[in-house]
């Protein structure tokens, strides 16, 4: 995480010495969902859904391309009761997790300036690399319990083959699409979708099988481990090995939402000819 904070400082240093017109300010916020072993469905369940909001500084590199650090908070959710399956439904497990993510992006505008002169609407595409902090979190007994650190798959059994913890901070590659129309010189409207690649399955801490119900009793909050891996609704425990959840594929998550660009700089100068012709080889906002 110290490294994607380090490349956040490094673009607004990079953004101020350099041709202020380029620079920009967003901030806007929308709907985010997760896709996992609680989530079965393509077009996720409206119960899923959930805010988000993010603030970030964008720097026009040329009259295509963008690159801009962003910061995103929000919150993640699942719900075997809301699957298609079954046997997901009857697993009876949930989760929520509050999501921080600090990300470097960069943009390809598909329709580049037409004549010199810049459109009003443009749609654009990007990629990234970010970092991002989570912390999976279920409800038991009328208290919220923090699961990573409960260790449901016997990520605390001293003996036997189990999975270790689960890293908090994971590394995430978001990727979407996205259309910027054109209010005013300074200001812009971003529309975007955009998916996160993850690197992890435990995002809802659901991931691999079943750990033996004493030796998981045994382990440092067992009794809670306990409680917390199986919800089955006949009150019954599977054996060891059973399939709890699936390991093929990571967990990941989209979001849909709306930015307002600002461009503070743009158009504040009223200096002679020679400073406009100047702006004019800039790949500036227009």
């Amino acid at each position: 995480m110290r490294r994607f904070i380090l490349l956040f400082i490094l673009i607004v240093t990079s953004a101020f010495n350099s041709y202020s017109q380029n620079f920009g300010i967003m901030v806007g916020g929308g709907a985010t969902w997760y896709y996992g072993d609680m989530n079965d469905r393509v077009i996720t369940h409206e119960k899923l859904i959930r805010p988000y909001v993010n603030a970030g500084l964008l720097y026009r590199l040329s009259n295509r391309f963008d690159v801009w650090a962003s910061f995103m908070h929000g919150e993640l959710a699942g719900d075997d009761s809301l699957a298609i399956k079954y046997a997901i439904r009857n697993r009876n497990l949930s989760f929520n997790s509050s999501i921080d993510e600090l990300s470097l992006n960069i943009g390809y505008r598909i329709l580049g300036d037409r004549k010199g002169k810049a459109r009003r609407v443009v749609p654009y595409i990007f990629v990234g690399i970010g970092g991002y902090h989570f912390k999976p979190k279920a409800e038991i007994g009328g208290s919220t319990v923090d699961l990573q650190s409960v260790g449901t798959e016997g990520q605390y059994i001293e003996e036997g083959d189990y999975p270790a913890p689960y890293e908090l901070y994971q590394l995430s590659v978001p990727a979407g699409l996205g259309v910027e129309f054109a209010l005013s010189k300074a200001w812009k409207l971003r529309l975007e979708a955009g998916y996160h690649f993850l690197f992890t399955d435990y995002l809802d801490d659901v991931s691999g099988d079943y750990a033996d119900s004493a030796s998981l009793a045994a382990s440092p909050n067992g009794t809670v481990a306990v409680l917390l891996a199986s919800q089955i609704k006949d009150a019954s425990y599977p054996s060891e090995g059973t399939k709890r959840g699936s390991s093929k594929v990571y967990d990941s998550f989209a979001k849909v939402g709306l930015s307002v660009l600002w461009t503070p700089f743009k158009g504040g100068s009223n200096s002679g000819q020679k400073k406009k012709k100047k702006k004019s080889h800039c790949p500036a906002y227009h």
